[in-house]
């Protein structure tokens, strides 16, 4: 079960399955990742890119605390179709859009020509390569990244600082100068 934790969903629930094998932020983690975003970046009418979103977390959150339009991207089919539901049962629906793909492939497609003020990037933990990734991010003003160590993003991207919340550390990430 997902809850919303701020903004103007805050204390909703997401009506989203969570699949097994499926690890969702927690909201401890949430919460420290949109305070480090917040305050940097005001998300009122910021568009917002979530790579292997999974059950969306990070997705309604930001549309909870003011995105004007949220990219969902996981390749899970099924969990695209009960993240739809789960955007019209919170009345968001017209601020978010899935795309059930991998996110190589909409990185190829279309990710890469974005222009984006944040990327959310929370891969399985069993990925631990990123530099690949990096250079196809979309153009954005900060990155965050969920992994169970700090990564590389490539020469693209410089860390501006990672945090640690119990076995999951968080990257922040701007463009390299």
């Amino acid at each position: 079960m997902l809850r919303i934790i701020g903004g103007s969903l805050g204390g909703r629930v997401v009506p989203v399955r969570v699949p097994s094998g499926t690890r969702p932020t927690a909201a401890r983690v949430r919460e420290a990742i949109f305070a480090m975003v917040e305050a940097r970046v005001d998300l009122e009418g910021a568009r917002v890119v979530d790579l292997f979103a999974g059950a969306g977390g990070l997705t309604f959150e930001a549309l909870s605390r003011g995105a004007a339009c949220v990219v969902w991207v996981d390749r899970d089919a099924r969990l695209a179709a009960d993240v739809r539901r789960a955007a019209d049962a919170l009345e968001v629906a017209s601020r978010l859009s899935v795309r059930p793909t991998s996110v190589e492939r909409f990185l190829a497609s279309e990710g890469r020509s974005m222009d984006v003020d944040v990327v959310f990037v929370d891969p399985p933990y069993v990925r631990r390569s990123f530099e690949d990734l990096g250079p196809q991010l979309p153009n954005a003003r900060w990155v965050v990244v969920e992994a169970a160590s700090p990564v590389e993003l490539g020469e693209r991207w410089r860390a501006e600082r990672w945090r640690r919340y119990g076995g999951t550390q968080v990257g922040l990430f701007v463009p390299a100068p």
